[in-house]
């Protein structure tokens, strides 16, 4: 009974393998690099340096963000973007040095804005 249903299991199994296509990606012949090539990611392609922005700074540890805290910092980072909303005109949003922790999607629904961290 126990060989049976290894036999089952085992053509089960073999039936399923067969019964699906690999991605084009892992069949191509020769195989090439499948992974993707972020090296022209960023302002320009990466190949200029982010133009200098004026306007009003709005700092978000005025509105309680914490780096390095190990806390989430998404309540209050939404409560700064809210105030870099009410700017009118050009508006830096400046965060602080570190690790800020985000649980919620950030929008950023206006131009103008601009999100600048501080670095590590």
């Amino acid at each position: 009974m126990k060989r049976q249903a290894l036999i089952f299991y085992s053509l089960f199994i073999s039936m399923n393998v067969i019964g699906q296509e690999l991605p084009k990606i892992l069949t191509q012949k020769p195989v090439t690099n499948y992974l993707p090539d972020f090296s022209y990611a960023g302002y320009h392609f990466g190949e200029s340096p982010l133009p200098e922005t004026n306007g009003k700074i709005i700092n978000a540890v005025d509105f309680g963000v914490k780096a390095n805290d190990g806390l989430d910092d998404s309540k209050a980072i939404l409560k700064a973007v809210k105030a870099a909303n009410a700017v009118e005109g050009n508006v830096i949003l400046q965060l602080p040095a570190g690790k800020v922790i985000l649980s919620d999607i950030i929008y950023i629904e206006r131009s103008n804005f601009v999100l600048r961290g501080t670095g590590f």
